[in-house]
């Protein structure tokens, strides 16, 4: 994020990136594209979350509810993406497209994961949210004459304090072997880190170590990724056609074994965030 912004220019920073990307993104929908747009939506959330706190206007709530419909829409193809990549690093591309039955299971979920983000990208309404953000803006800035920097300041921290607890607190209580609950930390992971870039942006301080923030973001992902692909081998191998499939068995196993392996060796040894006053 650009140094020294208010929140309203830090809210229309992050608007104007979104915006980019869902241009980028209808005009090739690639793998890269499709993760950046899915970033550029957490960063816009992330600034709406800390606005809010300034301005409680209903133009917020429905913007944080189109923005993380789209992130959830283009969700499926994301992973399809990285179940690719993870494939690959198991087995060389070659044995990889050898896999028949696989392979030809494969491109169906992609197919279908495809469909469901051209459809997403097409239905983004960028006129209305526009016109949402641009009325957000001009509240922001009104409060911005009426309320010191400080103030303001201290409003934001706050709210990037409440989330810190929220993160140190699911840290404490988490089980890393369910997936949906590494994939729920990443999430709140990602908002926070964001948040503290925008405070940071803002103040010149994030209260908080954002290198060990990232830490926790990189192994929590590292889980869910193969958390994810394991979802997937499971589907495949579920099927009584498939069950005593060999080369996938294999597959299975090294993808479970690295998942434990990052859990006990690297996830159970991060540490929660301290708050610096």
């Amino acid at each position: 994020m650009v140094t020294n912004q208010t929140p309203s220019q830090s809210l229309m920073t992050t608007w104007l990136e979104y915006e980019k990307q869902v241009h980028l993104t209808r005009k090739k929908a690639s793998a890269h594209n499709i993760h950046q747009l899915r970033i550029s939506t957490q960063m816009f959330e992330a600034v709406l979350r800390l606005v809010s706190g300034l301005n409680s206007a209903r133009h917020t709530k429905n913007l944080i509810s189109l923005i993380k419909k789209v992130r959830k829409s283009l969700g499926s193809l994301r992973d399809i993406h990285v179940e690719a990549k993870s494939m690959q690093k198991q087995e060389d591309e070659k044995h990889f497209g050898k896999i028949k039955k696989f392979s030809k299971y494969f491109t169906k979920k992609k197919v279908a994961a495809e469909k469901k983000a051209d459809l997403c990208l097409e239905q983004i309404s960028l006129k209305r949210e526009k016109f949402c953000v641009e009325k957000l803006v001009k509240k922001i800035k009104k409060i911005e004459t009426v309320m010191t920097r400080s103030q303001i300041q201290s409003k934001i921290r706050q709210e990037i304090k409440k989330s810190v607890v929220k993160l140190n607190k699911r840290m404490k209580n988490i089980n890393p072997d369910r997936a949906k609950e590494i994939h729920r930390l990443r999430i709140i992971v990602k908002k926070l880190r964001y948040k503290g870039e925008c405070l940071n942006s803002l103040a010149g301080e994030s209260h908080f170590d954002l290198g060990n923030l990232k830490a926790v973001q990189s192994v929590a992902g590292r889980i869910q990724n193969d958390s994810v692909l394991l979802k997937t081998l499971d589907r495949f191998l579920a099927k009584k056609e498939n069950r005593n499939n060999s080369k996938i068995l294999k597959i299975r196993k090294k993808v479970a074994d690295h998942r434990v392996k990052t859990i006990s060796d690297q996830f159970n040894k991060l540490n929660i965030l301290k708050w610096a006053n």
